[in-house]
């Protein structure tokens, strides 16, 4: 299996490469009033509405720079999350599960002395 590696913080993260449509540089966010503190707002992506979410807030990390941001979808949904940095497409045998209950982080892969949190676009728009 394909997967984007990228990064939040000093936080490795990575999503299944069939859940990813693109990496965007420049994005202009419309703030929603009342909505859950992770989804910064929306915005314009190839004139379709997305959701902008805040991965760093669902994972309680601190973005270093952002302006990065991966489109992501999953079923019919489309929504856009800020990173710090995009890196490489890597070919995946297996990975490991994470234990208990997982959360939006569904399991782990390790590469090169490095962990990547793989990310489940489903727990993050259906909790």
């Amino acid at each position: 299996m394909k997967y984007l590696i990228c990064r939040i913080g000093k936080t490795n993260l990575a999503f299944q490469i069939e859940n990813v449509e693109g990496v965007l540089e420049e994005v202009k966010i419309v703030p929603v009033p009342k909505a859950p503190e992770y989804v910064e707002g929306i915005t314009n992506v190839r004139n379709q509405i997305v959701s902008v979410i805040s991965l760093a807030k669902l994972l309680k990390k601190d973005l270093k720079t952002g302006q990065k941001w991966i489109l992501i979808v999953e079923d019919n949904n489309r929504f856009i999350c800020e990173i710090d940095e995009v890196g490489d497409l890597i070919n995946v045998e297996e990975t490991t599960p994470v234990k208990g209950k997982p959360g939006i982080i569904v399991s782990t892969i390790e590469r090169g002395g490095e962990i990547y949190s793989v990310i489940d676009p489903r727990k993050i728009t259906r909790g």
